[in-house]
């Protein structure tokens, strides 16, 4: 399951259970879309997708005030325990960690040929190279085994909303 999957409520009911079911969250990789929101002490939870939003950001949200949004929430209604078991589902999200003049291979789509290139920077919905005016909109690290052919790794980058995302076989 991906983080992004990921939705569920529940009655945390004390600050150190919000505070384990956060910290489980930010290790597969959950982020607040605003630096404003903060784990409150006491209350309930609630995990879900932004759909609308251009980042289709994770939230999370906390409430003791408004009690019937929690009642009226469409979201599955979990225990603690069996939170904690869905958080443990998700698997985190692969970092981007092509830097500038790494060594990368790179197409236009599944039926290219894997060609090397020195990375650049990506934007646009495009990874961009050094030196050329070859751009891709696939990429992954140099590999011997990929170079000049169409074979499809396990894995390789694509931009969505401008953002490097994994995208698998």
């Amino acid at each position: 399951m991906k983080l992004k999957e990921l939705r569920f409520k529940c009655l945390t009911g004390s600050p150190e259970r919000n505070e384990i079911i956060q910290q489980k969250l930010f290790d597969i990789g959950f982020k607040f879309a605003s630096f404003h929101q903060r784990i409150r002490s006491v209350g309930f939870l609630s995990v879900g997708n932004i759909d609308n939003c251009v980042e289709k950001c994770t939230i999370i949200s906390y409430g003791l005030a408004e009690p019937e949004l929690y009642i009226t929430d469409e979201m599955p209604e979990l225990t603690f325990e069996d939170a904690l078991k869905l958080i443990d589902q998700v698997v985190p999200e692969k970092k981007f960690d092509i830097k500038s003049f790494d060594q990368v291979l790179t197409r236009h789509d599944i039926n290219s040929y894997w060609f090397p290139e020195i990375y650049s920077h990506y934007g646009c919905d495009r990874f961009y190279t050094c030196g050329s005016n070859d751009i891709g909109s696939q990429l992954i690290k140099f590999d011997e085994r990929y170079k000049l052919s169409k074979d499809c790794p396990d894995g390789w980058w694509e931009l969505e909303y401008d953002l490097p995302v994994w995208k698998t076989k």
